[in-house]
């Protein structure tokens, strides 16, 4: 056998295998969280935009009735579009 050192199957490179390991757990959720908090962001922006408020004679903010579109993308880029309609006159 000759002098040169295995690195495979010796205990550093099954210390660098558990420490990357290791970082890969903890950057994965961490990068998903971030991806799907801009995802909410932009969801909560795109239904705060569409529930539109108007004033009545007294100055009170009185939600309008008219229907709203909701479209929402979901990961996979699959489009869902729903009707909501808030009018008490159903």
């Amino acid at each position: 056998m000759n002098n040169e050192t295995r690195y495979f199957g010796s205990v550093r490179f099954f210390k660098h295998l558990l420490l990357v390991l290791v970082l890969i757990m903890i950057a994965l959720p961490t990068i998903f969280a971030i991806v799907y908090k801009n995802k909410y962001n932009d969801l909560k922006a795109q239904v705060d935009a569409s529930a539109q408020l108007s004033t009545d004679d007294e100055g009170n903010v009185v939600e309008e009735s008219k229907p709203r579109v909701i479209t929402i993308t979901g990961a996979n880029g699959e489009t869902i579009t729903m009707v909501v309609d808030d009018s008490e006159d159903k």
